[in-house]
């Protein structure tokens, strides 16, 4: 369906250790195979793993989930000889963090988790999680003045509720955000048979051709309308989802748009206590180096033989940006750079890397990528929300989760039940444990606060760059930005998401990998045929 208005011309792309000395004498003849494709992928201009008489460097500079999933993957690729050193200056898990307030945890940052998400399933089993307890909760949407919409306990309720109000356009869409999902799931078997890709269009692209293309820089709104929703669906439903997933609207793209509305869809979940423990787990598997450091910059050093290197400069972290700046730079030499930090901004929400010595041809940024991250507040209120702000009589009768519709003017986005990180199943039963998080651009003040609830005991916030702005860019970072260094963020352009940094992981992981080897890619060979299935 959406292939029948994204079908346009494609943009084009934008584009210490040594190996073993010994050799035992039944080796000879592996050794010689080994010259022999050496040689070949010599000739093509690559320096195969078997002439580099080492093991390789490798550096991930972040350690958030794109950062420690780098690193499970390189570990897996590269085995135990390879050095992987990982740079980070917060807390390991960087956007799925948790907070305190009231004795408890609480989610912070990236809160939930699809149930169709492959690797993020795959990872807690594997990696000896497990599954946080459900608590069953209610929502409803708020247009500023009044309830436009309630979820009931009695299932059947809620359906009359949805097709009297929006007929079956609920439902039209979300058969179309199954399919979307269908197509997008390619991508675990194309990076199951080694396939990667240096930009994100390549990727997108592999999903589901120029459909899936165009969707990360055209506007979902009007296609909607095109295919005949109401404004009242797409005012309310599609305006709930997405402002409660990325903090707007109006502007937001196709592809974005859809993530964000499969993020409210049945069957989301969370790690017991807490989806940084993701993170955490897949660094100790990883076995990496981890320096408390702020990487200033990455230097090529094109003398190096057989290849070029790569000179990480950083600094010991300190209590601020600034104070860092004032330290001796360490100075350390790599054959690979992994980068999972937002090359957007300026301190000190965000702290992009000075990259010198490269040349022209290189896709490396001379300076912030444009495009902004949006600004993002988490607050947190141990207290209970006043009734009659939203036009009821009983604080009881509030649904669990209120989602506004438009931007009100107490200027806040959501305001729901958040529950601790380690809930237990009679907690969950009885609904008890939780503070309210609420989501505004600013933190929210005396007034604000006092306008939501009746009372507060205790309350904190946590202010962030969250993801991308949609819509304030349409230039898409490559991952690939110089032979041998690798941009996962790059894929938060299409769409940011837990699983969506994990993917552009994976793909760095295979990207180095390909590159330290003198494979191909073999991006091209992963175009799909069947391109109008959606």
């Amino acid at each position: 369906m959406f292939s029948q208005v994204f079908r346009r011309r494609r943009p084009g792309s934008r584009g210490y250790w040594g190996v073993a000395a010994a050799v035992s004498a039944g080796s000879v003849l592996s050794v010689l195979i080994a010259w022999i494709g050496g040689a070949v992928a010599a000739e093509k201009g690559a320096v195969p793993v078997t002439q580099n008489y080492r093991r390789p460097r490798i550096a991930i500079i972040g350690g958030g989930i794109g950062g420690t999933s780098s690193a499970y993957f390189l570990r897996k690729l590269f085995g135990e000889t390879a050095q992987i050193d990982l740079y980070n200056i917060g807390d390991i898990g960087g956007r799925t963090a948790t907070i305190k307030l009231a004795g408890r945890e609480y989610e912070a940052g990236g809160s939930i988790i699809h149930g169709r998400n492959k690797y993020l399933v795959d990872l807690v089993d594997q990696l000896g999680l497990s599954k946080r307890t459900k608590v069953p909760t209610s929502t409803g949407f708020h247009n500023g003045e009044e309830f436009v919409l309630t979820e009931s306990k009695w299932n059947l309720v809620t359906v009359g509720k949805l097709v009297w109000r929006y007929g079956f356009d609920f439902f039209r869409l979300y058969q179309e955000v199954d399919a979307w999902m269908t197509q997008f799931e390619k991508i675990y078997t194309l990076q199951d048979e080694g396939k990667a890709f240096k930009t994100v269009e390549d990727m997108v692209d592999a999903m589901g051709g120029e459909a899936f293309i165009n969707g990360t820089r055209d506007p979902l709104i009007p296609l909607l309308k095109s295919h005949g929703y109401s404004d009242r669906f797409i005012g309310e439903v599609v305006a709930a989802a997405t402002r409660v997933s990325y903090g707007q609207f109006e502007d937001i793209s196709v592809f974005a748009g859809m993530v964000g509305v499969a993020g409210v869809q049945p069957g989301l979940w969370a790690v017991h206590e807490g989806n940084y423990k993701v993170s955490e787990a897949l660094l100790k598997e990883s076995k990496a180096n981890v320096y408390k450091s702020l990487v200033m910059s990455v230097e090529l050093n094109s003398t190096s033989e057989p290849r070029e290197t790569f000179i990480i400069h950083s600094v010991p972290w300190q209590q601020s940006y600034a104070e860092a700046k004032q330290k001796s730079k360490d100075r350390i030499e790599y054959d690979i750079v992994i980068v999972d930090i937002p090359q957007h901004g300026k301190p000190p929400m965000q702290h992009p890397i000075n990259f010198a010595g490269f040349d022209a041809g290189s896709h490396v940024p001379s300076g912030p990528y444009p495009g902004e991250y949006r600004h993002t507040v988490a607050n947190f209120i141990d207290g209970v929300p006043k009734a009659s702000t939203f036009g009821l009589d009983n604080p009881e009768s509030l649904p669990d989760s209120i989602i506004e519709v438009v931007e009100p003017k107490l200027r806040f986005r959501s305001l729901a039940k958040n529950f601790p990180v380690d809930v237990t199943p009679e907690e969950a039963a009885a609904k008890e444990g939780y503070v309210y998080k609420v989501f505004s651009t600013e933190p929210l003040d005396d007034e604000q606060v006092e306008a939501l609830f009746e009372t507060v005991k205790e309350r904190t916030f946590v202010d962030w760059l969250a993801y991308p702005y949609y819509g304030t860019t349409d230039q898409i970072p490559p991952f690939e930005l110089n032979p041998g260094v690798y941009y996962v963020n790059a894929i938060e352009w299409a769409a940011s998401a837990i699983e969506m940094s994990v993917i552009g992981s994976k793909n760095a992981a295979l990207l180095a990998h390909q590159y330290w080897t003198g494979q191909s890619s073999n991006d091209e060979e992963a175009k799909v045929e069947d391109k109008d299935e959606l």
